[in-house]
């Protein structure tokens, strides 16, 4: 006898731009329901009635395998695996393996089993080339791929990055040139920079425009304070420049900071530190020309200019790292 799936009410979907953990598309079958869910009574039933139904594809081109591996459901990903699924094919987003979405959404657990059972971990995404460490050390992304459910935590991400780090080059770069510390620091993970950073020096790694991890943590998803510090500490340069000579200042300016208390307060620090706001870039431009042509806030403009330069060089700078007044 198969057991079915109770359809959600819909008084009790989301609200417009939510996205409801148990909420379950249109585009799923009622087997890849059922393997997202983690209902292993109807998957098992299922094979029995029909073994063939394990390789099948929804609307979104996604395997059984692939959607209980989007979930974190690891009870059920070792059952396909034991019923034969195949454990490295490509579906929908991006074209990613079941492994590669489980490292994406930082579903540990799922990511344990499917390298046991062999899953290739030396694939790369197909647009960026990403390794399962850059996935791992990205924001997730079961909600781009329509799974809608939540994400693993930072420490559960950061434990998926020690599985692979003995198997993969965490110095490896993607298309872009960024390594795994960029893909973090831009995210704002500080636990996972702080581990990467134990384990290599990336100080002098800068990607096809010319930037370092010190941009994407001045610069990134979720600015920081205690990330520029510790990037700071950690021998990185605020002074540092693209190609194009610009600074990690000239690229917090063009953001609208009036908005971003955040982000204002990482321009000030990377100010504090001993970026140069006068410093011009290959088109003559300094990062107070990009305030003022944003027509972004003038009274940080007053701040910048009425700032006194207590780090004149990188020499004061560098003796300053050690201090105890650095978190």
């Amino acid at each position: 006898m198969s057991v079915g799936l109770p359809s959600p009410s819909l008084q009790n979907r989301p609200m417009a731009g939510e996205r409801d953990p148990g909420y379950m598309s249109d585009s799923e079958s009622p087997f890849h329901q059922a393997a997202m869910l983690g209902n292993a009574l109807m998957v098992l039933d299922t094979l029995i009635w029909s073994p063939s139904i394990i390789e099948s594809r929804d609307s979104l081109d996604r395997t059984p395998l692939y959607a209980a591996a989007g979930r974190g459901q690891d009870m059920i990903v070792r059952l396909l695996l034991l019923r034969g699924a195949e454990k490295n094919a490509r579906c929908f987003w991006r074209k990613y393996t079941p492994l590669q979405i489980a490292a994406s959404a930082g579903h540990v657990g799922t990511v344990r089993v499917l390298l046991a059972a062999g899953a290739d971990h030396t694939v790369l995404g197909s647009s960026l080339k990403q390794s399962l460490l850059h996935l791992a050390a990205g924001f997730g992304e079961t909600g781009a791929s329509g799974f809608g459910g939540p994400n693993g935590t930072e420490q559960e991400r950061l434990e998926i990055i020690k599985l692979l780090d003995n198997k993969l080059n965490v110095r490896a770069q993607d298309v872009r040139g960024w390594t795994v510390l960029d893909q973090a620091a831009w995210v704002g993970w500080q636990e996972i920079v702080k581990y990467l950073v134990g384990l290599e020096d990336f100080t002098r790694t800068k990607d096809n425009l010319g930037r370092d991890a010190m941009f994407r943590a001045a610069d990134g998803y979720r600015p920081s304070r205690d990330m520029i510090f510790f990037m700071i500490r950690s021998g990185f340069d605020v002074r540092t420049r693209n190609n194009l000579g610009q600074t990690p200042l000239h690229e917090t300016m063009e953001k609208d900071l009036t908005e971003d208390r955040d982000r204002l307060e990482n321009t000030l620090i990377l100010v504090e530190f001993g970026a140069d706001p006068m410093a011009v870039d290959e088109f003559g431009q300094t990062a107070l020309d990009k305030l003022l042509r944003g027509d972004k806030d003038y009274r940080l403009q007053f701040m910048l200019r009425s700032c006194k330069r207590t780090f004149e060089d990188a020499e004061t700078v560098q003796g300053f790292r050690g201090e105890s007044k650095l978190p």
